[in-house]
């Protein structure tokens, strides 16, 4: 699970994408994925990862 803490960033998927700002946030089962920042100022951001049950 991602969230915005200050900023805004875009999460890429091979399907789509989805503009997040302060305050979202969003989670990843394992989808592959890049962050694009698109403007000039910074993004914070806190992630917290957890293993997966197999």
């Amino acid at each position: 699970m991602v969230t915005i803490v200050q900023g805004e960033i875009y999460a890429v998927f091979e399907t789509g994408e989805t503009l997040l700002r302060a305050g979202d946030s969003i989670v990843d089962r394992g989808n592959r994925h890049t962050w694009s920042n698109r403007t000039e100022h910074p993004v914070t951001m806190v992630a917290v990862m957890l293993p997966a049950r197999c």
